[in-house]
């Protein structure tokens, strides 16, 4: 033997074992020694393959895989010069041969698309691809939807007011000559609301009505001055007129309804009459009746007369009232008081009948 080896002995603690509370045997139980340590002679010594390792786990499941395994030489290794191990030290088989049957599984979703409407809900939609693989080999399909649907832009939409229809126009504000007619109407078809709009243009709408002219009432101008009078003594008439221009009737409107001419008696003195001779009567009758043969009227001339140391009225020596009575339809007029308020002592009265004159007004309408 040689090359240095090693050789060992053994003792036991049992001269006596520990027991009770002895302390084990102190030192070690086994000795080491080198022997045979001188150098062997050298020689080649060629090297072997040791056992392979296992195989490796195939590189695909199905349609031709690869597995492999590994020795090493070492079993033993070449030494002094020994040849190498004859052969590789890698096996690389074939395996999985048989066709794949693969299962399809989904890619990844698409973006979302656009809403299909801006409020009041709509849909938008995603879509996904069979391809992350697709199936293979009859493997299955991809099990869901390739397209999803969502709900968008829930919120509810701005509704814009718009009008109703109009209301009947109002009676016209005047019967003639430029009125006006209002109507109305309401923003409720139908009213704004979440923030809609509200409705353009007006509320109300104007027009004209009863563009024909007003009636004008016709009205009278001032009077005339009277007319000469148509006697040239005794009794005629005299007139005066006015127009209907104050203003003028138009557009359908009322004549004037009061009178147009207005006639009045004119007296001028008799014409014609017989003279009666002078009647004096004493003042202290206050009542005369002065007579005449036809009917027509009676002109008297009194004049109060200063008698004897008396004056007659307010100290004056004379005193004339002159009267002119109508006789109507009697033949007799009777003269009251002629000196009424005077102080005097005699009367002297004057009168004549004259011819009938005319015994009314006349009037004459426009």
């Amino acid at each position: 033997m040689c090359g240095g080896g090693i050789q060992y002995r053994e003792r036991e603690c049992n001269n006596p074992p520990p027991s009770g509370d002895g302390a084990p045997c102190n030192g070690s139980r086994v000795e080491i020694q080198a022997c045979n340590i001188n150098p062997c002679p050298i020689s080649a010594v060629d090297g072997n393959w040791g056992l392979w390792s296992p195989l490796t786990q195939c590189s695909k499941q199905c349609g031709g895989g690869l597995m492999y395994r590994d020795r090493r030489c070492n079993n033993p290794p070449p030494s002094n010069g020994g040849a190498p191990c004859n052969g590789s030290g890698i096996d690389i088989q074939p395996c999985n041969m048989q066709q794949c049957t693969e299962n399809g599984n989904w890619g990844d979703w698409s973006d979302l698309s656009v809403c299909t409407k801006t409020c009041g809900g709509g849909i938008q939609y995603r879509e996904r691809r069979c391809n992350s693989p697709p199936p293979f080999g009859g493997g299955a399909p991809c099990d869901g939807s390739g397209v999803d649907i969502q709900t968008c832009n829930t919120s509810l939409c701005p509704v814009p007011g718009n009008w109703g229809q109009w209301g009947q126009f109002s009676s016209c504000t005047e019967s003639c000559g430029n009125g006006t007619q209002t109507r109305h109407r309401e923003c409720n078809n139908p009213a704004p609301s979440f923030g809609g709009n509200t409705c353009m243009g007006d509320s109300y709408e104007n027009r004209t009505c009863n563009e024909h002219n007003c009636p004008i009432d016709g009205g009278s101008s001032q009077w005339s001055a009277y007319s000469q009078c148509s006697a040239t003594c005794g009794r005629g008439v005299t007139s005066r007129t006015r127009t209907c221009t104050n203003p003028v009737p138009q557009f359908d409107g009322k004549q004037c309804e009061e009178n147009l001419q207005e006639v009045k008696v004119c007296t001028l003195g008799c014409c014609d009459g017989r003279k009666r001779p002078l009647l004096l009567h004493r003042c202290n009758s206050r009542n005369l009746v002065l007579k005449c043969g036809v009917h027509g009227s009676i002109q008297v001339d009194s004049i109060c007369t200063h008698v004897g140391s008396k004056t007659c009225g307010h100290n004056q020596p004379t005193i004339t009232n002159h009267v002119q009575k109508e006789c109507n339809s009697r033949r007799s007029c009777v003269t009251s008081n002629i000196c009424s308020g005077t102080s005097f002592n005699e009367l002297i009265i004057k009168f004549r009948c004259c011819l009938p004159w005319p015994n009314r007004f006349i009037s004459k309408h426009g």
